[in-house]
């Protein structure tokens, strides 16, 4: 392979054989620009030779790094700075070097801790300093009480058991270290099955299930009036207890249930499936209308600007709190402080710049809506540090609405009459009717509703266990069938004694006869229903094929934080389209071609091998990430590749 080096303006032209290492590169451009060894040796030099920022390791093989031929790579002669002190860590068996002006005989160890957490990005709190002999190092004491001397090596030792925690969160692996921490508690959500890790300051004895639910809430997307907090036996929890009070400790799983019949329609909303989601919606109308309300939050949450339009289009605001189930509404004003935070507050919070710009250029009023903490979405914005947010907030905080050509309102103003607007519409549809009014419908923003019910907490069977819509159905259709088969008895009313007496013992057998005769019949109808029923339990519900796990995982894979060098693993267990090779299934060839790749590199996996190659493409800082992602593949392919052709030549 052809490749330039720059070295102090000349360019020179050098022919590197593939699996050449880059210290047998070194001696060649040594010898090409006759630098003595003399030169290493008096003047304390050394040669670097480095390429997108990164220089290259002495035992770095070149034609692996993926450079291609043409490229220039620079050649220096750097001066050779021995370190004053070596540290050598635990976790990751590197050492590390310092080179600042340090006396030994007057350097205390605070300073030392001080240089190592800055060269090892760990905080002074989880390591000690000790000596080669295990001798423990503290702040007050100078580095000579302890024998150390000019360049002597000193350990850094962290907590037992830390040392993949650490290094995995040094590489950035956020699904892998999230495995290593171990939340303070589990909730497990009914709609989709997933688990939610509380991470946050939790602490058991004294944390109220108010905030519980708060933090369940911003983890799900969900608003804190659609579901309830239950305990693995089905207790409810309620916001004024303690967790202790329900026996829950620390590790502990609770669980997260929502409406009956819900299931689908919150996956596909989190999902932001508009088409999927307006069918979902249905029903009596309140019931209807409160459903896009939580639409909308949740496309607030999520950044779905398609299903947040939609919404819009339904009538919905986004200033109106989504608040509490028609079956709930008589608890609204004790009810959760969240409950009354809008859909405009939740894409503030979330960040979702584009949602929050359809919600004000469908209503600008909306920037005037406070939530429970009596807070508009600017204060919002500026005290969770949401900077996108609140620099477009404050461009349309103080504009004014122009009525006409030559008035104008400030927008505080026109909130105050727009709201008056409103009320006077209202009033005046309930008084004249639709005649009389702008109003098409009422808004439904009073309290409790007739022909809803009111659900008791701790006394009403609740119709929170999120059971999905086909068990519902299923349940249903049986207690129909159920009824239907149930004897039915007909009642004779007689008007006078006499007839009574007149019928006497004939009409009486007659009817006893007759029912007799449709109890049997309705005893056999029972009977065979029963039978069917039974024979379809026993056969148990059709399987269908679950359309939603792929989505969620894809969900799951954009919703992860950090920057992942390599994809999250699939569970998905559905079976794939396979393909033939030469009279093989293409999986028989990929797994005995991975045992073979482990078996000839030392044993260490795909996943180890990707690691470690990521690792090394890392160090090339002046690369895109996409750029560090096809070195790695370079250096894994072409390690592979040399490896086959050595093991090739020696059977030949």
């Amino acid at each position: 392979m052809l490749v330039f080096g720059s070295f102090e303006g000349q360019r020179l032209t050098l022919e590197i054989p593939t699996g050449q290492t880059v210290q047998q590169l070194k001696e060649t451009i040594q010898n090409r620009l006759g630098i003595s060894v003399d030169l290493y040796r008096q003047d304390k030099k050394v040669l670097v030779i480095s390429y997108a920022g990164s220089d290259l390791g002495d035992d770095w093989v070149f034609s692996d790094l993926g450079i291609v031929p043409g490229t220039t790579i620079k050649i220096q002669l750097r001066e050779e700075v021995k370190p004053v002190l070596y540290i050598r860590c635990s976790h990751s068996q590197e050492t590390i070097s310092l080179y600042d002006d340090i006396t030994i005989a007057h350097s205390y160890l605070d300073k030392i801790r001080n240089m190592a957490s800055m060269k090892s990005g760990l905080p002074v709190g989880i390591f000690r300093l000790t000596t080669e002999d295990g001798r423990e190092m503290f702040d007050q004491h100078r580095l000579e009480d302890y024998g150390v001397d000019v360049g002597h090596t000193i350990l850094l030792e962290n907590w037992d058991g830390w040392n993949e925690f650490l290094n995995l969160a040094i590489m950035g692996f956020t699904p892998q270290l999230r495995e290593e921490v171990k939340p303070v508690l589990y909730i497990r959500c009914s709609h989709s099955q997933e688990t939610i890790s509380l991470y946050d300051d939790i602490t058991i004895a004294h944390s109220y299930l108010d905030k519980i639910r708060n933090m369940a809430s911003m983890k799900s997307g969900l608003p804190v009036g659609i579901f309830r907090l239950t305990t693995e036996d089905g207790r409810e929890m309620f916001d004024q207890h303690r967790l202790e009070d329900y026996g829950v400790d620390v590790g502990h799983t609770i669980l997260l249930e929502n409406w009956d019949g819900w299931n689908e329609f919150l996956n596909l909303a989190i999902m932001g499936f508009t088409p999927q989601v307006v069918s979902q919606i249905g029903g009596e109308e309140i019931v209807a209308r409160y459903q896009m309300k939580v639409a909308l939050f949740i496309a607030a949450h999520f950044g779905h600007v398609d299903l947040a339009r939609a919404m819009l289009r339904q009538g919905v605001k986004s200033d109106d709190p989504t608040g509490y189930h028609p079956a709930r509404m008589w608890c609204k004003e004790d009810g959760h402080i969240d409950a009354l935070k809008c859909p405009v507050h939740e894409a503030t919070f979330c960040g979702q710049l584009g949602v929050l710009r359809l919600f004000v250029n469908a209503d600008v009023t909306c920037l005037k809506a406070k939530d429970g903490y009596d807070l508009e979405p600017l204060n919002i914005a500026l005290r969770n540090k949401v900077k996108n947010c609140a620099s477009f907030l404050l461009t349309k905080q103080w504009s004014k609405i122009n009525i006409n050509k030559t008035f104008a309102l400030h927008l505080a103003t026109y909130t105050r009459l727009k709201k008056w607007c409103e009320r006077a519409k209202e009033r005046a549809l309930l008084k004249y009717g639709q005649s009389k009014s702008t109003l098409r419908r009422r808004n439904f923003k009073t309290g409790p509703l007739v022909s809803h019910g009111i659900l008791v907490d701790g006394f009403s069977q609740s119709p929170m266990t999120g059971k999905p819509k086909a068990l519902l159905q299923r349940e249903e259709k049986e207690n129909k069938e159920r009824e239907r088969a149930r004897p039915k008895f007909q009642v004779v009313l007689l008007a006078t004694r006499e007839k009574i007496m007149r019928g006497g013992a004939k009409s009486l057998t007659a009817r006893s006869a007759t029912s007799a005769s449709s109890s049997t019949e309705d005893a056999g109808a029972e009977t065979d229903g029963d039978k069917k029923a039974t024979a379809r339990r026993a056969a148990g519900p059709k399987k269908r094929r679950a359309r939603v796990s792929s989505a969620l995982l894809l969900s799951k894979a954009k919703s992860s934080e950090g920057s992942i060098p390599l994809p999250l693993i699939s569970h998905e267990q559905d079976r794939r389209p396979f393909f033939y090779h030469q009279g093989l299934r293409e999986d028989a060839l990929v797994d005995s071609a991975l045992e073979l790749v482990s078996k000839y590199r030392g044993g260490d996996s795909s996943r180890e091998r990707a690691i470690q190659s990521l690792t090394t493409a890392n160090t090339f800082r002046d690369k895109p990430w996409l750029g560090q992602v096809r070195v790695a593949l370079s250096l894994t392919s072409n390690s592979l590749k040399r490896n086959v052709r050595r093991l090739q030549g020696r059977k030949k």
